[in-house]
């Protein structure tokens, strides 16, 4: 069961991944729009190109990460059950996974920035422990 949790929050993710980048080719189309009309309506395209960020970062650090860490806590659980790498790599990727839900948390009530070094020591831990976990897979490969 939380193979098939981890599948999905995996697929959900790459679709959030998806809609990210539609949004950033919409703004690239209005970049290109407001150099060709600078004059008419500037405020307007500053307004929009500002909401079509917003809406980037929300889909990018909420959704898609929200969803990424949900799928590493499922995946965690997995390896920490199974015993296939260290005990202690699956609760560090557990705490990791916990640090960065929060994470997206604070950001989507606007209680941290992206940029912020409250976020980025929030998120660090997983980021580091995906580093250590893909090292020992390769260097030493799963036990068991």
């Amino acid at each position: 069961m939380l193979s098939l949790g981890f599948l999905s929050l995996q697929v959900a993710a790459a679709a959030f991944v998806l809609l990210g980048a539609m949004i950033l080719l919409m703004l690239l189309a209005l970049v290109r729009r407001f150099e060709r009309k600078r004059d008419e309506a500037s405020g307007l395209f500053e307004e929009l190109g500002g909401e079509l960020r917003t809406a980037r970062d929300v889909v990018n650090h909420v959704a898609t990460v929200g969803l990424l860490a949900s799928a590493a806590l499922l995946f965690f659980a997995l390896l920490l059950r199974a015993e296939l790498v260290p005990r202690w790599l699956s609760i560090w990727g557990l705490l990791g996974a916990s640090l960065t839900v929060v994470a997206t948390v604070l950001f989507a009530r606007r209680v941290v920035a992206i940029r912020s070094g409250a976020y980025v020591g929030l998120v660090l831990p997983l980021a580091l422990q995906q580093l250590v976990l893909a090292t020992w897979l390769v260097f030493v490969g799963l036990e068991g």
